[in-house]
């Protein structure tokens, strides 16, 4: 059967799709949030200025925040190759924007740590202004509560390893 004949390839007839049940939106908020929890105490843990942990732990959190940095660049090739799906138009921004995260991510973990603290906390908030003004035209602004919430846990715990760092 060719691929264009199998129904589950085909895009779904509404778009953008309604959530259709609260459990689906929990799972994927709990999944966010608890991604959070391991950076918020290793962010913690840098004041208790244990020499054998400091390195590790500002590594951990730096690669953590790279990693989560680039898989919100990654959300924007999804959209672009959705809109490649259902409709004939380019959408070259997604297609620019989405791998720039992970570049200056990788980029600033070359940096010493706490430049490359500043670096993150900086790129954070470049990819939250961006998403702001992206994905409700997109279909994602249900999301932005979350993706909000998200950033703000993300620049916290980054300011209390930044100042754990620098006393």
């Amino acid at each position: 059967m060719p691929a264009s004949a199998d129904p589950s390839l085909q895009p779904p007839a509404e778009w953008p799709p309604q959530p259709t049940a609260k459990a689906s939106w929990s799972v994927v908020h709990t999944l966010a949030y608890a991604s959070l929890v391991l950076p918020s105490c290793g962010a913690l843990a840098l004041w208790l200025k244990v020499p054998e942990w400091q390195v590790f732990l500002v590594n951990a959190l730096l690669t953590h925040i790279a990693l989560a940095l680039t898989f919100l660049g990654g959300i924007h090739w999804g959209i672009a190759m959705r809109y490649m799906a259902t409709d004939a138009h380019m959408p070259v921004f997604h297609f620019v924007w989405g791998p720039v995260p992970g570049y200056v991510a990788w980029f600033l973990l070359m940096a010493s740590a706490p430049i490359a603290l500043a670096g993150m906390m900086a790129l954070t908030l470049a990819i939250y202004w961006v998403d702001r003004q992206t994905w409700p035209g997109s279909g994602l602004g249900p999301w932005l509560p979350l993706r909000s919430t998200y950033t703000l846990i993300t620049l916290i715990y980054s300011g209390v390893a930044l100042a754990a760092m620098s006393l």
